[in-house]
Parts: C-alpha cells; structure tokens; sequence
C-alpha cells in the first residue's frame, strides 16, 4: 500500500518550549520525524541506548552539542549520531529551525539523560 503524507495532513505533538514534531512514516520500527523548533528553544541533553539518529536540517541553523563538542549544521547538511552519544539540538537563532530526524530502532522508551 502507497501511502502519501505532509505535515498539513499528519497529526503533530508539541515538546518542549512549543516545539513540534510530525511522525511521517514508521518502517519496520525505524521512524522518520520532521520537526520544527522555534528561536532560542533546546532538547535535553540525553543519548539513546539502541537509537542511531540521523538529523538533517531544512531550514535555520542547528546547534548540536554532542560528547560535550558544539557543532553547527545549516540548511542541506546532516549529521548522523550513534547510539550512547550524548547529544542536544538547539535553536539559538532568530528563526525557526526545521530539520528531518530518522532514528533506528525508535527512541520510544529509549533515553538516558545528563546534565550538561
């Protein structure tokens, strides 16, 4: 079965400070998201034990902190972030930042965090 979704047509939950996040497709237990995070907004700082993510930023600027390294991604590039690497993705600019992040097996119940 073919089946044809947009972010107009899928039902989003909101996270942190007004963030939000679509789940596009679910591929045998490996997820794609599309997400938007409004300026000066941040994830907490957490790794996954079994999730492999993959980030790649469409539009804005992505801070990434991962194993205590800074990073910046702008719009066409990506980052792919292996489990049990502690990362967090900000937004410390003045637009919205929209970015896909796929992650492999799901991150559902699959979290440990650290404070920075």
């Amino acid at each position: 079965m073919i089946l044809k979704k947009s972010i107009a047509s899928t039902e989003y939950y909101s996270w942190g400070e007004n963030c939000k996040a679509w789940n596009l497709a679910n591929l045998n237990g490996m997820i794609i998201k599309e997400e938007i995070m409004p300026p000066h907004t941040e994830e907490e700082y957490h790794a996954h034990e079994k999730a492999d993510q993959f980030f790649y930023i469409i539009s804005g600027v992505a801070s990434f902190l991962i194993n205590d390294k800074e990073l910046k991604l702008v719009a066409r590039e990506c980052i792919q972030i292996p489990p049990l690497s502690f990362h967090q993705i900000s937004n410390k600019e003045n637009k919205d930042l929209q970015f896909l992040v796929i992650s492999n097996p799901s991150t559902d119940n699959d979290r440990i965090l650290r404070k920075k």
